[in-house]
């Protein structure tokens, strides 16, 4: 894993893969396809897991498959040590412990997730302070990528798209109301005070620092 890679996590892939996103988040970060990776098990999650059901439709979750055999899964592991020390942190899942990981040992990797709970868990540790610094500026949230795919293709192209999976995100269901898609001037507000808001409660340090287009 030398080269610069992109490790997504299963919420951030289904967002993305699910709305036809996918491709341009790769452009935008300037990450080659092949170096794209998702968690090993997350085919076997979109076909079988009701949580998935119950979020979203059939259509969005075939797309989601179809990505999963142009990216390829994470068969590699993070030292032991690591993976126990995020993993037996509260609000750290196996699957983002294991991402979070393998960024921390690989210079090179970036993370790219929906998991905010995962996040704000990992500022919230004295303990983890050692590694929030080893992932300094290497931390995507998927909210401010989509402000940044707004910047580039469109308001409304990308929010059609992220309407297609309405009610499977409280939060991405507020950011791309009818109101805030309305106006361009709207969403940017909206999506700047949930910025602020989240970014409160967490090191900010860890996240990816954006550059002006």
């Amino acid at each position: 894993m030398a080269q610069r890679t992109l490790l997504i996590d299963s919420d951030a892939f289904l967002i993305l893969a699910g709305t036809s996103l996918l491709r341009e988040t790769l452009d935008l970060l300037e990450i080659k396809p092949t170096a794209a990776r998702r968690l090993h098990a997350l085919p076997f999650m979109v076909e079988r897991s009701a949580r998935i059901h119950d979020k979203y439709d059939l259509a969005t979750r075939q797309k989601a498959l179809e990505a999963c055999e142009q990216v390829e899964g994470i068969t590699e592991r993070p030292s032991s040590e690591t993976l126990d020390l995020l993993a037996s942190t509260s609000g750290i899942d196996e699957g983002e412990a294991l991402l979070l990981g393998l960024a921390c040992e690989n210079e090179g990797a970036l993370v790219l997730t929906g998991d905010k709970k995962a996040i704000i868990a990992l500022s919230g540790e004295r303990r983890l302070n050692g590694l929030c610094e080893r992932l300094k500026g290497r931390v995507i949230m998927v909210e401010p990528l989509l402000g940044r795919l707004v910047d580039r293709h469109g308001l409304v192209r990308v929010g059609d798209r992220i309407r297609l999976i309405r009610g499977a995100n409280k939060a991405l269901d507020v950011l791309f109301s009818d109101a805030n898609c309305a106006k361009q001037d709207h969403f940017r507000e909206a999506m700047k005070s949930y910025s602020n808001d989240f970014v409160q409660k967490m090191n900010e340090e860890v996240l990816f620092i954006w550059t002006k287009e």
